[in-house]
């Protein structure tokens, strides 16, 4: 299962690191710089299994066509406000959504 798979990933990297900053001397930057290098890894895992997880909604697989003519009807139709993003709000659908709005230059 995923977390037996992930659970079993992180012991080792994490046994890793402990290795790495037990035999390190106290405020060694490279221990810090390691772990940071985790994390800056795990995000950048997590940020594609979202962009393939997102991939599989049927709606995050519209043609750029398509969208642009939603995103042109929204412009019109739900003005953004004060208290309220209006259109802009379809570009925080998912990536591939804001991809494309950020390439419609009528927006």
């Amino acid at each position: 299962s995923a977390i037996d798979y992930w659970s079993h990933f992180l012991r080792i990297r994490l046994d890793s690191l402990s290795d790495f900053s037990a035999t390190a001397s106290a405020g060694d930057l490279n221990v810090l710089k390691a772990f940071d290098d985790e994390v800056v890894y795990l995000r950048t895992a997590i940020r594609a299994i979202h962009a393939r997880r997102n991939h599989t909604i049927p709606t995050c697989r519209l043609p750029p066509e398509i969208l642009d003519n939603i995103y042109s009807f929204r412009v019109v139709v739900d003005l953004p406000r004060k208290q309220n993003l209006g259109w802009i709000k379809v570009s925080h659908v998912c990536s591939y959504w804001r991809d494309v709005a950020l390439e419609n230059t009528n927006l």
